[in-house]
């Protein structure tokens, strides 16, 4: 492994790129949800979280049971919703929301619940992205070596 590896596949980076991937991604659904909402029998999806955070859990599981914990990739394994490859999101498969709410023009989407959703994946995707910044800062200082 060399030392850029060592660097970036450290610590909490991995886990929180795959956060930052995962909240883009599903910001990406969300908005055209919003961007359907009056549009008749349009069926709004959803990825979910809990789907994502279980199998970001089992990754982080597996990577500290290798000889080096804090080093290496970190495995994400495939979901009913999202596919990986060589640890990186490759595709994604929105399921429905499971809202069983239909409005007159067979359109299922609930505007309160959707900017709910929206509401909640940004403020995941800021704290991450926060987070992942601390983390580039903290790497810079450590290269340059002064504080």
């Amino acid at each position: 492994m060399s030392l850029i590896d060592g660097l970036v596949n450290g610590g909490a980076l991995p886990s929180l790129e795959r956060m930052a991937e995962f909240t883009e991604a599903r910001h990406n659904v969300l908005a055209h949800n919003v961007a359907n909402v009056d549009t008749p029998f349009f069926q709004a999806t959803d990825l979910d979280p809990r789907q994502f955070q279980d199998a970001l859990a089992d990754a982080q599981r597996r990577r500290r049971d290798q000889a080096n914990p804090m080093r290496g990739e970190l495995e994400m394994r495939s979901t009913r919703q999202i596919e990986y490859r060589g640890g990186r999101m490759a595709r994604i498969q929105p399921g429905a929301t499971g809202d069983n709410i239909l409005r007159h023009d067979q359109n299922n989407t609930d505007l309160d619940r959707l900017m709910q959703n929206v509401a909640e994946n940004t403020m995941t995707h800021h704290a991450a992205m926060n987070l992942l910044q601390n983390q580039f800062q903290m790497l810079s200082t450590a290269i340059r070596g002064s504080l």
